[in-house]
């Protein structure tokens, strides 16, 4: 009997809330968990040092990393959203420091104050991928930005961006 209510439970709020129990709610994703740079701006040599992207506006291609000892132009992307974000949001970014055996390290910034370092990681091949996440402190309201700063390496490679209310289950984990 137990398991029929607990079932009943969790199909009432799912349609209560629109979403299953245990599954990651977006505010935004920028590319999906492919472990590549496929479908972003490979091409870096026309991009200025700072790339700027507007969620929802923009239709250039998200860069694919950052670096600048390689000869990738782009050492800062920022990442401009205009419908804030609730309370206990998380900025993930899954990312790798590529195949040339440098150690990479980028920073996350909202609005111009760090919201943390990446780990310090070295490549190698294939590409391992990490996922960092950095916990935001409260609701925000309004227009905001996101900028991630290339801080050591080479250059490493981003899969994607989210900024999610909540991470679930179901959400895409470290497999290297």
């Amino acid at each position: 009997m137990l398991r029929g209510v607990s079932t009943f439970l969790i199909v009432a709020v799912w349609l209560l809330t629109g979403c299953a129990p245990d599954t990651t709610t977006y505010v935004w994703q920028i590319g999906r968990q492919e472990d590549s740079e496929k479908g972003f701006d490979t091409d870096p040599h026309d991009d200025p040092e700072r790339v700027v992207y507007k969620v929802g506006f923009t239709e250039d291609p998200f860069p694919s990393g950052l670096g600048t000892d390689i000869g990738l132009q782009r050492s800062e992307i920022e990442i401009q959203f205009y419908d804030g974000a609730p309370k206990g949001s998380v900025l993930v970014v899954r990312w790798s420091p590529g195949g040339s055996g440098s150690v990479e390290q980028f920073e996350a910034q909202l609005d111009g104050f760090s919201l943390g370092r990446s780990r310090e990681l070295a490549g190698k091949t294939p590409y391992p991928w990490y996922t960092e996440t950095f916990p935001l402190s409260g609701a925000l309201s309004g227009s905001h930005s996101i900028t991630l700063v290339h801080k050591k390496g080479d250059g490493l490679v981003l899969d994607f961006v989210v900024l999610a209310q909540k991470l679930g289950r179901d959400f895409p984990r470290d497999r290297s």
